[in-house]
């Protein structure tokens, strides 16, 4: 399979950043660094791992939530 990680912010739906596709490896690492910025402490992101597909819409695999303040820490200035 053809995958690639694909970051939605749960409130708009769109997609905030993504991973460079992989070509059928079934020993995955991406080693890719990738910000999410977030307003919002308690906003929740979506990783979803996709089967990439060119010719069709891309198929999710499966995805996994996250809410923000589990893993930022909040700076006030």
């Amino acid at each position: 399979e053809n995958l690639i990680f694909e970051f939605f912010n749960e409130e708009s739906k769109e997609i905030v950043t993504q991973t460079k596709m992989i070509d059928n490896d079934l020993d995955l690492v991406w080693n890719e660094v990738h910000y999410l910025l977030t307003k919002n402490i308690g906003n929740k992101f979506i990783f979803d791992v996709m089967d990439y597909c060119s010719s069709t819409e891309d198929k999710s695999l499966g995805n996994y939530y996250e809410v923000n303040r589990d893993f930022v820490t909040e700076i006030s200035e």
